[in-house]
């Protein structure tokens, strides 16, 4: 009886203990999850605040408005600055006719040229070859139109004396028809092959200085692309140009007299007058374009030389 009271008694305290064993593993679980899902809480909200604290805050933009050009003192003499260039429609572009690979230069720039001189030479390979081919197609159907009029001559005699069918007229009279038209076609595109011959030699319209060339030997000039191959001022005709300060405008008119003078020569004059103010302003600049025709001036004188331009008052 004893034997059997201590097995029970040792039964129940192994249960016991496998309690106690599970108990704790439940309360090791649920403390390991808590703190995962602590870990993971505490993350995400540093996630969010780097985030807000990343993130620009929103600034209202504004406009800067460009600076407005400097306006002189009220009253008196005021200067403005400038620069030279060609009185239209100079500079004028030389500007082949027809297309071409640039086989030759004639001239360098500062050159003087009358109009009519040969600035370049286009490549003619390809239209010498064609007007070769075009010489001899028009000769065999200059002689095959030749003697089918001869041909039609006859007939219409034999057609006369009723010893030819009047369908065959009617033929021989179709088939000079169609010889002409083609000789007509070949002999118009022979003469459109020698005019791009002519026209490979390319002569200046005007005659000036060279101004600038505008390509390089060995180039493709396109005529659909409008290409040009130098251009040319006249050094008799330059005008200076100057931006007045939108608030002086007013104190200046067409006709009037100015002062200009060259950065290059600076302690020379030379007279000008006010040729035109142009109608339109710029909002960028906050001026008014102001064009001065020189009356005299060095033939130091180039394009694009800065100038100071005074109006007296």
């Amino acid at each position: 009886m004893k034997i059997e009271q201590a097995k029970a008694l040792r039964l129940e305290a192994n249960i016991n203990r496998d309690d106690e064993v599970r108990r704790a593993g439940r309360r090791f679980h649920a403390g390991w999850m808590a703190a995962v899902a602590t870990i993971v809480l505490v993350a995400a909200g540093l996630w969010f605040a780097n985030r807000n604290a990343a993130a620009p805050v929103p600034t209202q933009q504004t406009t800067t408005a460009p600076p407005a050009a400097e306006a002189a003192p009220p009253g008196g003499d005021f200067s403005v600055a400038g620069y030279i260039e060609p009185v239209p429609p100079f500079p004028v572009k030389i500007t082949p006719l027809v297309s071409g690979r640039l086989d030759q230069f004639s001239i360098r720039e500062g050159d003087e040229v009358k109009a009519g001189d040969i600035v370049a030479r286009l490549n003619t390979d390809q239209h010498q070859n064609r007007e070769a081919e075009l010489v001899a197609a028009a000769t065999v159907a200059a002689r095959r139109l030749d003697f089918a009029e001869k041909e039609l001559a006859r007939a219409e005699t034999l057609s006369s004396q009723g010893a030819m069918p009047k369908r065959e007229l009617e033929s021989a009279s179709a088939e000079v028809g169609i010889l002409r038209a083609e000789a007509e076609r070949i002999n118009a595109e022979l003469e459109t092959v020698r005019w791009q011959i002519e026209q490979s030699t390319v002569r200046s319209p005007v005659g000036g200085v060279v101004y600038e060339r505008l390509a390089s030997e060995g180039d493709f000039i396109d005529l659909e692309e409008r290409h040009g191959v130098a251009s040319v001022v006249d050094p008799r005709r330059m005008q200076a140009w100057v931006d007045v300060n939108q608030r002086d405008i007013a104190r200046i008119r067409e006709g009037g007299r100015a002062v200009v003078s060259l950065d290059a020569e600076p302690g020379r004059e030379f007279p000008a007058r006010i040729e035109r103010i142009l109608p339109k302003a710029s909002l960028a600049r906050n001026t008014v374009r102001v064009v001065l025709e020189l009356g005299e001036f060095p033939p130091s004188l180039r394009p694009e030389m800065g100038v100071k331009v005074v109006f007296p008052e």
